[in-house]
């Protein structure tokens, strides 16, 4: 079985960001939720461009 990485998880100086398909957000929301646990915010983008929202502390936000 062929397995296909669907997201990147990048570092920024403040916050973390998933470059996920759009197919892909459940997992890319799982991930981005993951990652701002050990701080800092976490942007979830789609490969085409869009902002699909940001995770902080374990949780969803409003961009602020």
């Amino acid at each position: 079985m062929k397995t296909e990485t669907v997201y990147t998880v990048l570092q920024l100086p403040e916050d973390w960001v998933v470059v996920c398909r759009t197919g892909q957000l459940k997992e890319a929301y799982r991930i981005a939720e993951n990652r701002s646990v050990d701080g800092g915010d976490c942007i979830v983008v789609t490969d085409n461009g869009l902002n699909m929202g940001k995770f902080r502390n374990g949780n969803p936000i409003i961009d602020d």
